[in-house]
């Protein structure tokens, strides 16, 4: 029994140092081994690389965006302040530019003038009125002078005690006693329902017009005051006995924010 168990040793120790033989000498060094290995292991290698740096690409840029994000809100807010702190600039601008020449005229006539804001415009064929924020609070009355600047807009017809009904010169319910500035002729300013006309009446044929002259209130009667303007005469020809007078009005109300209303003549 011991001299088989010794046989099985002998022939496992040959064998061992055979096969070590033969891996120095015929097969393989270390060396070779490792380089074996090497290159077994780079293409696992160069994919690690590729995914990981994807990866980290991803979610690099993945950051990057977030960040972007949220500096493109934060720049938004800013834009929006910005653009509401200009708009607030342009509209105290624009509003003091409006009541600039109002305030100054003011000044000039030492009149107590009431500055108020348009609510509404009727502008129709039935009739032509504004609504303004002014009324029996702040002491406005009916048949009160509405002006701008140095343009006369209608007088005041209703009143309640917040806002204002005011009939506009270009309404044809609306008269005015008036002058031409050059000519000197007195006739009577009446609106024809149209924003881009109104009329003169009550001119004899046999006096000289002249176009392009400025018609003012002539300041007779109890309602407005003398020197505001109407308009100027764009044309006119003769009807019968009397001139017919189209006037060119001196401003649009749809472009107007504000009016001045006067107090009643005493």
């Amino acid at each position: 029994m011991k001299k088989k168990t010794r046989s099985w040793l002998l022939i496992f120790v040959f064998t061992a140092v055979f096969f070590f033989i033969v891996n120095r000498v015929f097969v393989f060094s270390p060396t070779t081994v490792e380089r074996v290995s090497s290159m077994i292991l780079y293409p696992f290698l160069h994919l690690q690389r590729t995914v990981v740096n994807s990866m980290n690409t991803w979610v690099y840029n993945r950051k990057t965006a977030a960040q972007l994000r949220k500096e493109l809100v934060q720049v938004m807010l800013e834009r929006d302040e910005l653009y509401a702190e200009n708009v607030a600039l342009k509209t105290t601008g624009v509003y003091a530019e409006q009541i600039k020449e109002l305030l100054e005229f003011k000044e000039r006539y030492e009149q107590d003038q009431i500055i108020a804001h348009i609510l509404l415009r009727h502008i129709g064929k039935d009739a032509h009125y504004i609504l303004v924020d002014a009324g029996e609070k702040k002491g406005i009355a009916v048949d009160m002078p509405v002006i701008y600047k140095n343009n006369l807009l209608g007088r005041v017809v209703e009143v309640w005690p917040w806002y204002s009904k005011v009939i506009l010169t270009t309404d044809a319910t609306c008269k005015v006693s008036a002058e031409c500035t050059d000519t000197k002729i007195r006739g009577i300013h009446q609106g024809d329902n149209k924003t881009q006309q109104t009329l003169l009446t009550h001119v004899s044929h046999l006096l000289q017009l002249k176009k392009n002259d400025l018609i003012i209130s002539s300041g007779e009667g109890l309602i407005f005051p003398r020197g505001f303007a109407l308009g100027n005469i764009e044309d006119f020809e003769v009807q019968g006995l009397q001139y017919k007078i189209t006037i060119r009005p001196p401003l649009s109300i749809h472009c107007l924010d504000c009016c001045a209303i006067l107090p009643n003549r005493s």
